[in-house]
């Protein structure tokens, strides 16, 4: 089965028309003009964002063996997020390097053999960027740093007000409900910020909604306590879904 038909069979999109197995990433939205996220932007944080509907079947033709094989373990639902954090991550590494922008696409590997973690490795480039994705329904994001990173996206919805005993202490359900930004803008925040944290600094998120503390919520700006350390968090609204990224470092987001 050709690549293409093994994506076709998970979603039924059909490629562009006249599009040739050899086109260009340009064939997949990229959102950040249609959807600028100005605070990342503001904060040097470096991103691609996407929307997941611009994902078409000749997307498997942009991954590397090893990606198309990890690919193949998944089931239906998890392949199509499965290619759109690839060709996220693959169009972000084209924004980071030269190299990337010469290299051809199935050469820059977004996944290692015994790691779980997205990796960003080609001739040149190799683990010079932490990274991380996240996907909802609507989107997906890939972000990069030189130091640990991570990034959630989710959507606002009322399941995160009646689950908070489950990821928050009482004081950060307390900060929450007195929030101004309400309830349960400030619920998506805590939320995306404990998940982001989680994928940073390599913990599972159960473990992260108990050891990641929220001790300030704002719209584009909170802080979290981690290992007795505060960091600094940004967050990014389209539509009713928040986007956060939280960078692990010494010097710059981490606060006194």
């Amino acid at each position: 089965m050709k690549n293409a038909d093994r994506l076709k069979t998970v979603i039924n999109l059909c490629p562009p028309e006249g599009a040739r197995l050899a086109f260009d990433f340009a064939q997949f939205g990229q959102s950040e003009d249609k959807f600028p996220l100005k605070i990342f932007d503001q904060n040097g944080l470096a991103y691609c964002l996407m929307e997941m509907k611009t994902i078409t079947p000749f997307a498997l033709n942009f991954l590397s063996p090893m990606e198309l094989e990890k690919y193949d373990t998944f089931g239906s639902k998890r392949k199509i997020s499965y290619v759109a954090a690839r060709i996220a991550l693959k169009r972000l590494a084209r924004k980071l390097s030269d190299a990337a922008m010469q290299a051809d696409a199935t050469s820059i590997e977004t996944v290692e053999a015994e790691q779980a973690h997205p990796v960003l490795s080609f001739l040149g480039f190799e683990n010079n960027f932490h990274c991380s994705v996240s996907h909802d329904e609507r989107f997906v994001i890939a972000v990069a740093g030189k130091s640990k990173i991570g990034v959630d996206v989710e959507r606002a919805s009322e399941k995160l007000i009646r689950t908070m005993r489950r990821y928050m202490s009482p004081k950060e359900m307390e900060l929450a409900a007195s929030s101004p930004l309400g309830r349960l803008n400030a619920a998506v925040r805590v939320w995306t910020l404990k998940e982001a944290a989680s994928k940073a600094i390599d913990l599972s998120l159960a473990k992260a909604f108990s050891s990641v503390e929220i001790t300030d919520i704002g719209e584009t700006e909170s802080i979290a306590r981690i290992s007795g350390s505060l960091y600094q968090a940004y967050h990014e609204t389209i539509d009713d879904h928040i986007f956060t990224i939280i960078e692990i470092c010494t010097i710059g987001n981490a606060l006194p």
